[in-house]
């Protein structure tokens, strides 16, 4: 049984609390491909598009992404597109959308901060990055500046 004594100095300082920033959510009508291989960012992906207003189609895969995109490709407005999946990951899936239409407006995200891999791909023409989990703030607004200004590149 060891005893340790902490001695901190004293100070007339007061804690300063954090405030949680308020914010507006942009929301939107356009039609978004969500495409991540974890169900639970499916699943809480759609809700909140949904509350934003956005018509949502989800791919748990980089193939079923394909399958959807082919088919639907005049009608989404944007794609949501994980980076690292199992299979086909999301530099081959966006090289693969690129051929079927040449400019598809694409947001970037990851578990991870941003590598060489997504600048890579925000270099030959993805729109942004986001880092998971989404912050619902920071997932409005960066939907609003891509498809709002599809020229511009978008960070939070």
């Amino acid at each position: 049984g060891s005893t340790f004594s902490i001695y901190l100095p004293a100070t007339d300082l007061s804690v300063v609390e954090e405030r949680e920033e308020s914010f507006a959510l942009l929301k939107g009508s356009e039609t978004i491909l969500l495409v991540d291989d974890e169900s639970i960012i499916l699943d809480v992906g759609r809700r909140l598009l949904k509350e934003l207003g956005y018509k949502v189609f989800i791919a748990g895969s980089g193939k079923s992404a394909l399958k959807i995109f082919a088919a639907c490709h005049d009608d989404i407005d944007l794609v949501i597109l994980d980076i690292v999946m199992p299979g086909m990951d999301g530099k081959e899936v966006y090289a693969r959308m690129k051929q079927i239409k040449p400019e598809p407006h694409v947001l970037l995200a990851s578990g991870y901060s941003m590598d060489w891999q997504a600048r890579d791909m925000i270099e030959n023409g993805c729109h942004g990055f986001i880092q998971k989990p989404f912050k619902f703030n920071e997932l409005s607004l960066q939907i609003r500046k891509i498809l709002e200004d599809p020229h511009c590149v978008s960070f939070p």
